[in-house]
This record gives structure tokens, C-alpha cells and sequence, in this order.
């Protein structure tokens, strides 16, 4: 889709620059993959009315194999954040989740989750997952929803916005 993009040439370099970054920080890694859920926010958990347990996870139509699980709690930061703040979830990318804007539970949460998957636990490599989780939403969203890929708005707070800033 990039050549047809307002300023193609340098979003096809910033593309270019994110696939550079992913490699050096993904590739030739042990990673743990398994299934992840893919729209894993607070609408798609049930809890208990009691006592306020976990009883249950709902809407896995978007769930994966051989995915990176921090993936789905990027996304469950990401998005409950969209939702307090009623912005764009490129908006949250930017803002929030490639400056590691993250409160002390919320920078525990990463860190814990960092630890159990034996992920390594530098900036650099928490940045390229987080590009990854961006590619993979603003993938899915424009392949599922086409008119999206027509939508100025759209495109604008989840796309362009990343890839002006993402790398910055």
C-alpha cells in the first residue's frame, strides 16, 4: 500500500528502517511463540461478579500461533489506554508504548512478563516488539477492514503517524 501513500518515498524508507530494526533484534533469537489471543482488552475478559476472579476470556476470532505473547499484553495496555483517552490505538504507539510511558504496575506487568518468557530485557528489543505488535495491527486492521486503507482519518492516527515517529 505504500506507494500510493501521501509521501511514499519516506514512509517506504521508514518501512525499510523497521524491517532493518526487527531483524537485528529478532532474528537469530530462541523466542518462546505460542497462541496468542489478538484482541486481548478489557471487553474480552469476564469476570466474576463475586469476587472479582478472572472466569473467563472471550472473542478469540483474531487469536494466532506462533506468536509472541508480549504481544497480547502490549495490546491490552494499549488499547485500555485508547479507550481512557478516546484516541487512535498508532496514537498509544507513539505516545505511550514506544517511549515506555509505562506506570509502576504497568512497568511491572512488562517486566514480569519480560522475565517468565526469558525475553531479553533491553529498550532496544522491547521497541522492536513493540513496532512488530504496531505492524501487526495496522496489518490485520487494513487487510480485514479495506475501507480503512481509504479512510484519511484512519490511516492518518494509526499509520502515518507511526511511521513519521516510530523510529524517532
Amino acid at each position: 500500500l505504500a506507494p500510493r501513500w501521501p509521501e511514499a518515498p519516506m514512509l517506504t524508507q521508514q518501512l525499510q528502517a523497521i524491517e532493518d530494526l526487527l531483524r537485528r533484534q529478532l532474528l537469530g533469537r530462541e523466542l518462546p511463540f505460542s497462541w496468542t489471543h489478538g484482541d486481548y482488552w478489557p471487553g474480552n475478559i469476564l469476570v466474576c461478579p463475586v469476587d472479582g476472579s478472572l472466569s473467563g476470556i472471550v472473542d478469540w476470532d483474531r487469536a494466532s500461533a506462533h506468536q509472541l505473547p508480549l504481544v497480547d499484553v502490549l495490546h491490552f495496555l494499549a488499547y485500555t489506554r485508547k479507550m481512557q483517552h478516546r484516541t487512535e490505538l498508532g496514537e498509544e504507539v507513539v505516545a505511550y508504548l514506544l517511549p515506555a510511558a509505562f506506570d509502576a504496575q504497568e512497568r511491572s506487568l512488562i517486566d514480569e512478563t519480560v522475565e517468565q518468557l526469558g525475553l531479553p530485557k533491553s529498550a532496544d528489543f522491547l521497541h522492536a516488539v513493540v513496532l512488530l505488535y504496531w505492524l501487526q495491527f495496522a496489518a490485520t486492521n487494513l487487510s480485514r477492514y479495506p475501507s480503512f486503507q481509504h479512510d484519511e482519518y484512519w490511516m492518518r492516527k494509526n499509520v502515518l503517524l507511526v511511521l513519521k515517529r516510530g523510529l524517532s
